[in-house]
């Protein structure tokens, strides 16, 4: 579209509304055990996310350079292409990602190394 024509039409101004943040489940949903659950509500509300406000995903594998836009993404048990390491806040084509462990498999470790990862992706 026409840039002129948008700001001659509309005199406020406007905003990019973000994409949820995107989180990626190695398994569906119904085969997650409640501890699994409150896991990751845990997780989201310590960056002020929730389950709703998020949108979850289930794949084994996980294609990072089909996301074009500015995303941000947590993938749990996931394999992420291309690689990356687990743990670390990557940046693959202006997404920011984080690889973590199956939410079953988080333990107290990876839950400290995820929590600072988290925190530089939302800083």
């Amino acid at each position: 579209m026409n840039k002129e024509l948008i700001d001659s039409t509309y005199g406020e101004t406007l905003y990019t509304i973000q994409e949820p943040l995107l989180v990626v489940l190695d398994r569906p949903w119904a085969e997650l055990k409640s501890e699994e659950i409150d896991l990751l509500s845990k997780i989201l509300t310590s960056i002020k996310q929730s389950l709703s406000s998020v949108k979850i995903i289930q794949q084994k594998e996980f294609d990072s350079t089909l996301l074009t836009s500015s995303a941000k993404v947590i993938l749990f048990g996931a394999k992420v292409n291309p690689e990356v390491a687990p743990y670390i806040l990557s940046n693959i084509n202006s997404v920011n990602l984080i690889q973590a462990d199956a939410l079953d498999k988080l333990d107290d470790i990876k839950k400290k190394n995820l929590w600072t990862a988290l925190r530089q992706m939302n800083g």
